[in-house]
């Protein structure tokens, strides 16, 4: 609409024009009177002087438009009372346009917003960087994972571990790789997944990370659980008959067969059951870690638990040359979980920590609760016993695995599934400096009462109860 009053306006300023100077050449040629003629030329001059007047006018709106909206001015506005009509209708239309840039704006940014806070907040660590290894996003969880912050370029990486840094700039576009990364007492096995996209002027490479370690280990102990409850299953049906039935044979010979054949035999038959009861007994501590009944979680006391735990270990070989050291930093650290299975978790721990220590002089455990940097309650059960070697770590938490010569392989298998069920971890670390450390991660209890019981960092044991 505006355009036409726009055209009307010019139309009749160049008409006007164009008639005053038609009138003044007509009296120039054909009156010798001139002052006619100058009057039609000063007409024909004002005339001209509103037309440039007219479209600079426009001109400088259009103008001042374009540089608002190039520079993201969203305050521009124009007039819609002055001037005539097709200047307000102009006025009108360059703000109604004007809004609706403003507008597309807004929502881009409030997507750019949103996405950004998808990205930042997603479990999966995101990473993207150039061709120069300038990383242009890497959200909290990636800088999580390889535990550089802030992320500005993929070499900051070679300083975390060069392994890492070099999956970065090897990992072709679709290819996959397994990487195992230690953290603190902590081991990370982390899955990088690269892929290649184009961004406004060049090509960006993108890095998916994510720390399959919780689920690796959870695949491994389903794998061992189901393959126990086969050989259970088998180990018992074979046995049973077996005892039975010389039970069965044993009388029989007692009752019938001459003195010294019976003698011989009910011998021999007394070693098999015997033996087989005792398999039934191996066989059946196995099943403890297929059989493990769902947790009954309650809210206690961190401190009470590792009071209860002091006194449950009291009875066991070798307290009487242990020193233990009992701390909960804050003292009123509150846990969520199942208190009985769990301290039959920390009492198997234990026993492994005092078995280790009987050669040991100034033998120490120290079990401390705390919170970590990500607010989720820890146990910490820490002894000054000998290293455990890299290669036997790997294995200690396989059911049946043992080092020890009587040992049944079944406590940390044991412990590390109850951990499993509460939806939290079970780690280990050893070195010759710190001793040997075993860790229970509980997951975060949201919405706590108690916001003093999680701590921003782990207090190491100073003082508290000792023998």
């Amino acid at each position: 609409m505006f355009s036409r009053q726009l055209y009307i306006q010019i139309i009749v300023r160049v008409a006007l024009l164009s008639g005053t100077i038609f009138g003044m050449a007509w009296h120039i040629v054909r009156s010798p009177d001139v002052s006619l003629a100058i009057i039609y030329g000063l007409i024909a001059l004002l005339t001209g002087v509103m037309l440039v007047r007219f479209m600079n006018t426009t001109n400088r709106k259009l103008a001042y438009f374009f540089q608002a909206v190039q520079n993201e001015d969203s305050t521009l506005r124009f007039s819609e009372k002055l001037g005539g009509k097709s200047v307000k209708d102009l006025n009108r239309e360059l703000n109604r346009v004007n809004r609706m840039i403003s507008d597309a704006r807004k929502e881009t940014r409030e997507q750019e917003r949103y996405f950004s806070t998808v990205v930042e907040h997603a479990s999966t660590g995101i990473v993207t960087f150039d061709g120069q290894g300038f990383v242009h996003l890497a959200n909290s969880a990636a800088r999580q994972l390889t535990g550089t912050d802030p992320l500005t370029h993929i070499r900051q990486l070679s300083r975390r571990d060069p392994k890492l840094f070099e999956c970065f700039t090897t990992l072709s576009p679709g290819e996959n790789a397994l990487i195992r990364l230690r953290d603190g007492d902590n081991t990370r096995q982390l899955a990088l997944r690269s892929s290649e996209f184009r961004s406004p002027g060049k090509n960006l490479r993108l890095i998916a990370i994510q720390d399959i370690k919780g689920e690796l280990d959870e695949r491994e102990l389903d794998a061992w659980i189901k393959l126990i409850r086969v050989l259970t299953h088998e180990i018992m049906n074979s046995i049973a008959p077996i005892v039975s039935l010389s039970e069965t044979l044993a009388e029989l010979n007692k009752e019938k067969a001459c003195p010294e054949t019976a003698h011989t035999t009910a011998q021999g038959l007394e070693v098999i059951r015997e033996r087989g009861n005792n398999l039934i007994e191996f066989v059946d501590s196995y099943r403890k870690i297929t059989r493990l009944p769902k947790p009954k979680s309650v809210e206690f006391g961190a401190q009470e638990l590792l009071e209860k735990i002091r006194i449950l270990v009291s009875g066991e070989p070798n307290t009487e040359n242990v020193s233990f050291q009992l701390v909960s930093r804050p003292e009123n650290l509150r846990l969520f979980a199942d208190e009985t299975q769990v301290a039959q978790a920390l009492i198997n721990i234990v026993r492994n920590a005092l078995q280790a220590l009987e050669q040991v002089k100034d033998a120490k455990i120290e079990i401390s609760a705390f919170s970590d940097s990500e607010r989720r309650p820890c146990i910490k059960v820490r002894n000054n016993g000998p290293e455990i070697p890299a290669d036997i770590l790997e294995e200690i938490f396989v059911p049946f695995f043992s080092t020890k010569e009587n040992g049944s392989g079944v406590g940390l298998s044991l412990s590390r599934q109850i951990m499993r069920l509460h939806g939290g971890q079970l780690f280990a670390n050893s070195n010759s400096e710190n001793g040997t450390a075993f860790t229970l991660r509980f997951p975060a209890k949201r919405n706590h009462t108690d916001t003093e019981s999680f701590s921003s960092k782990e207090i190491p044991a100073e003082a508290g109860t000792s023998k």
